[in-house]
């Protein structure tokens, strides 16, 4: 005799409550019986416990053939475009660079990690005693990584690397040399550079020179037209630099010492 259709759906209420249940059940007793244990993760956030080398890095450096297509005979000129970067362009032969609005004394300028010691950051129309056309690379520090440099630098720091104080040797004889020639002013710019490693001696020497008339203009130098006809005057300009380096360079460090001019 068939059950009446208000008890048909009983049994499969009963049957999906057991089966779940006897599924269910010997999962858990499973559980309880083996518990699984987790391998120790340790987590270091202190940054003393790294490279003290790694925490403060260049945020731009320059070098290779990107510093060659923007070599030019200053250093501000040199790293004008770069961000945050323009120069103070105090004439043809001037130009200091100016970082995120700071400049003068607050933008540190060092050569090989030493203070370049000149008075372009006390008074713009002296040049920075460093020639860009030795510069292996130039390297601009910006923000709380300047700190380390001292709380003058509070602009950023600009640190150009010339290889005068070699850190390695290069075995054998190196030249290197460079000329160009710019129409207007009649702009002749030279440099050479030589380099002998032998053992664990690294000799070096270069020179570098600019000469420049007054550069043409179209039309009065002044606005009034009391100033000269088609020059600039007093855009002349003439630069002459060297140096000569030994450096003996041993396992655990190095003796280098360097005489140079500008």
């Amino acid at each position: 005799m068939p059950l009446p259709s208000f008890f048909r759906p009983a049994p499969l209420a009963l049957a999906a409550a057991a089966f779940p249940a006897l599924w269910i059940a010997p999962v858990w007793a499973a559980d309880e019986a083996s518990p699984v244990v987790l391998e120790r993760v340790t987590v270091q956030a202190s940054p003393f416990k790294g490279d003290p080398d790694a925490l403060v890095q260049p945020v731009e450096v320059l070098q290779g053939a990107e510093l060659d297509r923007k070599r030019r005979s200053t250093l501000g000129e040199v790293l004008e475009g770069e961000l945050g970067v323009p120069t103070t362009d105090f004439g043809p032969g001037v130009g200091r660079p100016v970082i995120r609005g700071l400049g003068g004394s607050r933008v540190l300028v060092l050569s090989d990690g030493l203070s370049a010691m000149d008075v372009s950051s006390v008074s713009d129309d002296h040049a920075v005693s460093i020639d860009p056309g030795h510069a292996e690379q130039v390297e601009i520090i910006k923000g709380p990584a300047s700190l380390i440099y001292g709380s003058a630098a509070s602009a950023g720091v600009v640190n150009v690397v010339d290889g005068r104080l070699a850190e390695q040797v290069s075995p054998g004889f190196g030249n290197e040399t460079e000329l160009s020639y710019g129409d207007n002013g009649r702009d002749f710019t030279g440099r050479t550079e030589l380099n002998y490693g032998l053992g664990k001696n690294q000799f070096h020497a270069d020179f570098s020179g600019r000469s420049t008339d007054l550069f043409r203009i179209p039309g009065n130098s002044a606005s009034d037209g009391s100033g000269t006809e088609g020059r600039v005057p007093n855009s002349q300009v003439e630069s002459q630099s060297g140096a000569l380096s030994y450096s003996r360079v041993g396992e655990t460090g190095l003796l280098a010492a360097s005489l140079s001019s500008f």
